[in-house]
């Protein structure tokens, strides 16, 4: 539940909501767990295609931030601003994998080679999630994908490291 709390917080909230709502109409309090199904309920009606269920791109998505925890050895701290544009940026990506739509080549290799020198961990991070999508869902990642999660991820790092 925590995941999705920390992933779809706006659909955790209108769950909590309605959590509220159905508990006071039963004249019982509902268990918090019930906000977290409503929540993938809303995640799974907003998703733009009906083969990415919320419970594989949750999943798919904590995968991912384990190993961008581990690689880049920070702390993430959902309610930090860089954190949040890293979910979100994640949310599509993941989206991307799971129907297999991939994300089309911009050619701009020389903003990508150096942002592979300016943000080594960054990038190395990058790779390191390029590999992971490789090997389990064989799903091969553009240049342009690692790009933008290298930006993202460089960015997320330099935040915690700041404060």
């Amino acid at each position: 539940m925590w995941d999705i709390k920390r992933f779809f917080p706006d659909e955790f909230e209108v769950g909590k909501y309605a959590n509220q709502l159905l508990g006071d109409y039963l004249g019982q309090e509902l268990p918090l767990d019930e906000a977290g199904f409503m929540a993938l309920t809303i995640v799974n009606a907003e998703l733009d295609s009906g083969n990415v269920a919320a419970q594989d791109l949750t999943q798919l998505m904590e995968e991912i931030m384990t190993i961008v925890k581990y690689s880049l050895e920070i702390s993430l701290d959902d309610e930090d601003i860089y954190v949040q544009r890293f979910i979100t940026h994640l949310k599509f990506f993941c989206e991307r994998v799971l129907t297999d739509t991939g994300h089309q080549e911009l050619d701009d290799n020389d903003m990508f080679d150096l942002l592979k020198i300016k943000y080594p961990s960054a990038y190395e991070t990058a790779t390191k999630i390029t590999q992971y999508l490789k090997q389990t869902r064989n799903y091969q990642t553009s240049d342009d994908e690692q790009m933008y999660l290298t930006i993202h991820l460089s960015r997320m790092k330099r935040n915690v490291n700041e404060n």
